[in-house]
């Protein structure tokens, strides 16, 4: 039997500050309300909104960041934390123009 897939929902803006941790967190706590496992990421480092993402899901948020991991690595956390998730929702970094 093929692997299950488990949806995916990436939160991205145009700039640092327009919203996307606000929506994303809502996103998750909307949607465990409704019963659903909701697995969050953060792609790049930070510690305060992962925080969020943990209340909001009741799950740890999972960090996702190539300039301190290695493709590889990412590669495993993304899917070791998705076990068990009925969704994931990924709190997108700064902006479209993040790392370039």
């Amino acid at each position: 039997m093929p692997p299950r897939t488990v949806p995916a929902v990436l939160v991205a803006g145009t700039h640092r500050g327009c919203g996307k941790t606000t929506f994303a967190t809502g996103l998750m706590a909307a949607w465990k309300k409704r019963g659903l496992t909701v697995q969050p990421y953060k792609i790049g480092a930070d510690a305060v909104e992962t925080g969020y993402h943990e209340l909001a899901a009741g799950r740890p948020s999972i960090v996702l960041d190539l300039w301190i991991m290695s493709p590889k690595a990412l590669e495993t956390s993304f899917a070791a934390a998705s076990q068990g998730a009925d969704i994931l929702v990924l709190d997108g970094a700064r902006g479209l123009y993040d790392g370039s």
